[in-house]
């Protein structure tokens, strides 16, 4: 539930605490909320994509697009060389390099602190060693970014769906976000690092378990012994999504972390947004701040329904949990409908031209979610779910209308407003 403002309640008062933890998150490396040295990667306009000898442009375009469009901007002046191409780099021009370390031998003219000898990656005291490894860092003068990886895959992973850009570094093991940090004097310091796999040891000790999920708190909840009940009431929730939605239970646990604050949210996530965030998942873990059991069962069913089928648009991402809470409380549909009645104009927001972010706002709050939502539930209920499930996989909404609906978008969306504008009166 990226960049969505909740209001957490703690369930009981009391409960959190400022006991002892044993990793001090304050006192490691910080976000830089304002992305200084981002921000000056993406001041000069002249810019240069640098792949490494070999990189497939053709089979792995996504990549190339993804990290583009996250580090450039539309005004920059962007050209694409090969790494062995570029024997010095030039002062006007800033350098996005994207590539595989096995083909990547030789980047010290970029004065990056990363090392590549025998294909193998590191930084400082981390070794970037197995097929699912890659790191995103970023040197003092911000003139170089690189993104290398051991394989495709692993660049794949650090690119989509992460926000990097308030950390120097980001290190992915094993297709898992392990490390985060900054850099002093353009060098890796171990002051500077955060282990996100000993932070979640050491500070998320405490966990409560059952058949279907594993919930581990923050070391600043004094005792959780009773929230057992309010974990325990997920399995009922999660067992009506599966069975409304016909999509199959996840055989792993669903593995919650629950926060006390942004700041433990943000850090041991392992993917530090800007603002404030109710919960996400990343990396098939589930993080939220506090036990408000809408957003537990909010971010356990945007586990469970992408397990079992994948969709590039956040719309529809964000409309499932959204719609399901509209089965679970029936008496939000008319509520909802009412808020949006105003901005029914949504052709943009459901294509993707207009980011999911971007869309309509009353009083601060964000109404693409309660569009989604109802979005969602109206084809539900009138077209049913395994038409909804086949649509959801469709990048182009439009083209998805006309294979699965058999319907041009811009009918369905009349549809959906009559169906608004029915519950309104």
């Amino acid at each position: 539930m990226k960049n969505l403002v909740l209001s957490i309640m703690i369930l009981i008062s009391g409960v959190i605490t400022a006991q002892e933890c044993h990793v001090d998150l304050y006192a490691l490396a910080q976000p830089d909320i304002n992305m200084k040295q981002l921000n000056k990667f993406g001041q000069n306009r002249f810019k240069k994509i640098v792949l490494s000898d070999g990189f497939d442009t053709t089979a792995h375009k996504d990549i190339v697009n993804q990290l583009s469009q996250w580090f450039l901007n539309q005004d920059s002046g962007i050209s694409i060389v090969n790494v062995s191409d570029v024997k010095k780099p030039e002062d006007s021009c800033h350098y996005l390099i994207i590539g595989l370390a096995n083909n990547s031998d030789d980047l010290s003219i970029f004065d990056l602190p990363i090392k590549i000898n025998n294909n193998i990656c590191t930084l400082g005291t981390i070794e970037l060693s197995d097929y699912g490894d890659a790191i995103s860092v970023i040197n003092e003068s911000a003139n170089c970014t690189a993104i290398i990886g051991n394989s495709y895959e692993a660049l794949r992973n650090i690119s989509s769906g992460r926000f990097l850009g308030l950390y120097d570094y980001y290190i992915l093991k094993d297709f898992k976000m392990s490390y985060l940090g900054n850099l002093e004097g353009n060098k890796f310091g171990s002051d500077r690092l955060v282990d996100l796999e000993l932070i979640r040891n050491e500070n998320y000790a405490q966990k409560i378990d059952n058949k279907y999920l594993e919930a581990c708190f923050s070391c600043k909840y004094n005792t959780i012994g009773q929230f057992q009940a309010s974990i325990d009431a997920l399995i009922d929730s999660f067992d009506d999504f599966c069975r409304i939605y016909k999509v199959k239970r996840p055989s792993q646990k669903l593995k919650f972390f629950i926060h006390s604050d942004q700041l433990e949210i943000n850090i041991v996530s392992g993917d530090p947004k800007p603002g404030s965030t109710g919960g996400f998942v990343t990396d098939s873990l589930i993080h939220t701040v506090g036990l408000d059991a809408d957003l537990l069962t909010h971010e356990g069913v945007h586990f469970i329904f992408n397990s079992n089928i994948s969709c590039p648009n956040a719309f529809f991402r964000e409309g499932i949990p959204l719609s399901f809470a509209l089965f679970q409380h029936p008496e939000r549909i008319t509520n909802d409908c009412k808020l949006i009645q105003d901005h029914l104009g949504i052709t943009d927001l459901i294509t993707g031209k207009t980011g999911f972010w971007n869309g309509p706002y009353e009083n601060g709050q964000c109404l693409s979610y309660p569009i989604s939502g109802l979005f969602v539930k109206f084809l539900i209920d009138k077209y049913g779910i395994e038409k909804l499930k086949k649509f959801y996989q469709y990048p182009d909404a439009a083209e998805g209308c006309k294979d699965v609906y058999n319907a041009e978008l811009p009918v369905i969306i009349a549809e959906w407003k009559d169906y608004v504008l029915k519950n309104v009166e």
